[in-house]
C-alpha cells in the first residue's frame, strides 16, 4: 500500500465565488463527529455548521447592507450558514468534500 502524504496540508486555499473570494481549509477527520446509521453516513446540521465554520477562514469582497466589508467572524458565519446566504455554505462544504475526493482520486490513480 502506497500512501503519499507529501502534498497534504491543512493550509487554506483561496477560491472564487462570484466576485467574492473565500479562504477555505480542509476539515481534519479527527475533528469529525459523524456517525454511520443503517449503512448511511449521518451528519447533523450542527456538525455541518462546525465544518463550515472551521473551514471558512476568511473572505474578501463580501459586504454588508451598508456596502462596508463584512467581517468573517463566528457570529456572521453563523447567520450566513443558518440562512444559507449567498450560496456560501453550500460552496464551502462542496470545496471541503473536494479536498478529500482529490486526494482519494490521486491515491487510486497512483
Amino acid at each position: 500500500m502506497k500512501l503519499d502524504v507529501t502534498d497534504l496540508t491543512y493550509d487554506p486555499v483561496w477560491f472564487d465565488l462570484g466576485d467574492a473570494r473565500l479562504n477555505i481549509r480542509p476539515f481534519p477527520a479527527s475533528k469529525s463527529d459523524v456517525i454511520f446509521r443503517n449503512g448511511s453516513l449521518v451528519i447533523s446540521g450542527e456538525n455541518q455548521y462546525e465544518i463550515f465554520s472551521y473551514c471558512l477562514v476568511d473572505w474578501e469582497n463580501v459586504v454588508g447592507a451598508d456596502n462596508k466589508p463584512l467581517p468573517c467572524t463566528d457570529e456572521v458565519k453563523q447567520k450566513v450558514y443558518d440562512f444559507q446566504m449567498g450560496g456560501i455554505p453550500l460552496f464551502v462544504l462542496k470545496i471541503v468534500r473536494g479536498f478529500d475526493k482529490r486526494k482519494a482520486d490521486q491515491e487510486k490513480n497512483s
